[in-house]
């Protein structure tokens, strides 16, 4: 179903950030980290697209909101 491929590319393309992040932490050059800079920010880009096209099919159902309970005195 649609909202599940969706959630899977969520998924997917979160991994894929963290992946890009860490590869930019650990490279000692340059060149390499500026390359992994640039996936990092198309990826990104992706997710930002993503999420608006959920919230616009109503395939992103949002937790309940945690209401307390009045304190009384």
């Amino acid at each position: 179903m649609d909202p599940e491929i969706s959630a899977i590319l969520a998924v997917n393309g979160a991994s894929a950030l963290v992946g890009c992040s860490q590869i930019i932490g650990h490279s000692n050059r340059e060149d390499i980290g500026m390359m992994f800079g640039q996936f990092h920010a198309s990826k990104a880009q992706f997710g930002a697209r993503l999420l608006k096209l959920n919230k616009e099919k109503g395939w992103l159902i949002p937790p309940p909101l945690h209401v307390s309970p009045p304190i009384k005195k």
